[in-house]
């Protein structure tokens, strides 16, 4: 019995070992190599901005006079849309094993911006995404103010739950304290995530 429970541990000791550590790795969504690509000149209601991305994809902003939509591009594929809020944040963390050139995200986290314009307030959305080969969706929200830590517990959720999460059949779920603003960038009132 013992020399079961022994290679038992042993097997578990070695898969531990063997994983590869998680990786966070920050792209800027404001400046440094990201670029407008398309806008509509002086009027200033649309832009739209190309920045680089890990594993292949490319992450584009497009920015409207009431909203930001964040989508991810692989190749020559049709862009994937992810998230459409208010605003977002100005940085995505990637969350994936390997180095900067064998990156391999699962997860992306991104800070959705949540307006309240009764009060003239903004409310910080911690949104995850899951990253799948060629396909990007909202998988998770947390509510920065309502949660001690609510970064810890967004790569938490992206380490832990994003590599079982599909983003076909997955329905973005809410983590930690439910606020108005995490049921809006879920989507229950107003326009749902894409």
């Amino acid at each position: 019995m013992r020399l079961i429970l022994s290679a038992f541990i042993l097997c578990a000791l070695a898969q531990i070992v063997g994983a590869e550590p998680v990786t966070s790795i920050d792209t800027e969504l404001v400046k440094g190599r990201c670029r407008f690509i398309d806008d509509d000149g002086e009027v200033g209601h649309y832009a739209l901005k190309r920045c680089p991305g890990l594993g292949g994809a490319r992450v584009y902003t497009e920015a409207g006079v009431n909203s930001v939509l964040l989508s991810f591009r692989w190749g020559r594929q049709k862009a994937v849309d992810a998230v459409k809020s208010d605003s977002i944040g100005t940085k995505l963390e990637w969350r994936g094993t390997g180095s900067r050139e064998r990156f391999k995200p699962h997860a992306a986290i991104v800070t959705i911006v949540v307006k309240d314009y009764d009060a003239d307030k903004k409310h910080n959305v911690i949104g995850v995404l899951r990253m799948e080969p060629r396909n990007a969706c909202l998988m998770a929200v947390i509510d920065e103010a309502a949660n001690k830590d609510a970064l810890a517990l967004a790569r938490t959720t992206a380490d832990k739950e994003a590599p079982s999460f599909t983003c076909k059949g997955g329905k973005a779920k809410l983590v930690g304290t439910a606020t108005q603003w995490t049921k809006r960038a879920l989507g229950f009132e107003g326009e749902p995530p894409k």
